[in-house]
């Protein structure tokens, strides 16, 4: 069965590990996961075989900016600017606790926001994966 994307959030933490803290006003986020390869093989074969080199991983987040979220979520987004280091999860909370999902330290590598007359504010969020993410199981 497909999963929806509005199940899918992410949550941030600048301090210690994720603490499951939802930004009201998240319109969508994004994550790729990826690794480099490289042929294995000597001038005999037709066929190359590859291996899995380096891994990155990256992603991003949209926010409508919302005078009705918490004071705590605004200081959070509000703490958040370019080269500050949080601790995501993408994914389902299942009864509070972390699932089916990727959790990782990342650092914020660019923050812009909209403010068009006649819309929302909103606010993107970019950042590199620091080190490997976790896979949280089901």
């Amino acid at each position: 069965m497909a999963t929806s994307g509005r199940a899918r959030k992410i949550y941030l933490s600048v301090e210690g590990r994720a603490t499951n803290t939802w930004i009201t006003g998240e319109i969508s986020n994004s994550l790729d996961i990826s690794r480099e390869t490289f042929g294995g093989t000597d001038k005999a074969s037709l066929w190359d075989d590859f291996f899995a080199g380096k891994g990155s991983w990256s992603g991003s987040a949209s926010f409508n900016l919302d005078n009705t979220a918490g004071g705590g979520q605004i200081s959070l987004l509000n703490s958040i600017i370019a080269g500050t280091y949080v601790y995501l999860f993408v994914g389902e909370l299942n009864g509070g606790a972390q699932g089916n999902g990727i959790f990782g330290k990342a650092i914020v590598t660019s923050v812009s926001e909209s403010n068009a007359d006649g819309s929302v504010s909103t606010r993107d969020i970019s950042f590199q994966g620091c080190g490997a993410p976790t896979k949280v199981p089901t």
